[in-house]
């Protein structure tokens, strides 16, 4: 990554991988976790710290200790220190986490499978002080939004994440929490789609972001006048990630890929316009040097962030795929 932030291919990328399509890949600043063809099993790869350069280092099973037979793995999530990895688990009928114990070196350690929902849920995300845990579900059978209180072991235990309010629609219109993010600040954002099976009149294909305070037990209290509508449809994923100081939220679709900053209040407030709509993101991230970075099936591009504002770098896109992984820069 240069200062001006063109990127640079490293030595031997691409690297070679088995890799299950429609997952995530997530990293510690050691290593890089993926879910395998098959999707029951989880590749360690580790990353040369000097070089930046990935080596496969170990597999291992991504359902170990799931009671279910025939679940497999869907999403990843990872604590802010990176000791605790989570797996979405399950199939059609049920689902869970299944949590691992992992660190500096390659291995993983299974310490906790904790059944949850009829379905697997979204990739976790914590609160600001790693305490809480939150991750969504949308469909026929289950909705909305779930909460964990996480110990220092990385296990967890469900709890009540309070009224979670969605989105104000049409008349009847129902909606569903899609993706989440949460904010340094102590702010959960959630991106929310209309629901068809659960409404009873006209249903858009407009998609909205909410936010919400974190309280000190965990549960949700809505931000009051933070509905505020994307410039992204229903028709493609919405991507939602906060900068490092989480001040900025970037959303990322079919739209293009813009930014708000929060309020005193917490609730977002456009910033700028959003930039190449039409790309159908699926992902979106920042570094720690006000970086932007969102990818689509094929392409990753890359922003400089001026107090949010966007600016396309030299030489986005890029080439590459949907899944996206960003460590910050470190120094020293």
């Amino acid at each position: 990554m240069n200062s001006d932030g063109s990127l640079t291919p490293l030595s031997g990328s691409p690297y070679a991988a088995s890799l299950a399509q429609n997952t995530n890949i997530v990293a510690n600043g050691s290593n890089l976790f993926a879910i395998a063809q098959g999707q029951t099993n989880l590749g360690v790869f580790s990353i040369d710290k000097s070089s930046g350069a990935l080596t496969l280092a170990n597999t291992t099973s991504a359902i170990a200790g799931d009671p279910n037979q025939g679940d497999i793995a869907f999403q990843l999530g990872l604590d802010h220190t990176g000791a605790s990895l989570y797996a979405a688990v399950g199939t059609n009928i049920n689902g869970g986490v299944n949590v691992f114990a992992v660190g500096s070196d390659s291995d993983v350690k299974q310490v906790q499978y904790l059944s949850g929902p009829s379905t697997p849920m979204a990739p976790e995300v914590f609160s600001p002080d790693n305490q809480y845990g939150y991750t969504s579900k949308c469909g026929a059978r289950v909705n909305g939004i779930f909460a964990f209180m996480r110990a220092s072991d990385g296990t967890l235990k469900m709890i009540d994440p309070g009224a979670v309010h969605g989105p104000t629609g049409n008349p009847g219109e129902a909606f569903c929490p899609q993706r989440l993010a949460v904010s340094a600040k102590g702010y959960l954002a959630v991106v929310w789609f209309p629901f068809a099976y659960a409404s009873s009149g006209q249903v858009g294909n407009e998609t909205y972001v909410m936010t919400y305070s974190i309280n000190a037990d965990g549960t949700l209290t809505t931000v009051g006048t933070s509905q505020v509508k994307t410039a992204s449809s229903t028709a493609n994923t919405v991507a939602v990630n906060f900068d490092s100081t989480g001040s900025f939220l970037a959303v990322a679709g079919d739209g293009g890929v813009q930014t708000f900053s929060l309020n005193g209040n917490g609730a977002p407030v456009p910033v700028g316009s959003a930039q190449n709509a039409g790309a159908n993101f699926q992902k979106v991230a920042w570094d720690n040097s006000n970086h932007v970075f969102a990818t689509n099936s094929n392409q990753l591009y890359v922003f400089n962030s001026n107090t949010g504002v966007l600016v396309p770098a030299s030489g986005s896109p890029y080439g590459g795929g949907p899944e996206l992984a960003v460590l910050p820069r470190t120094t020293g």
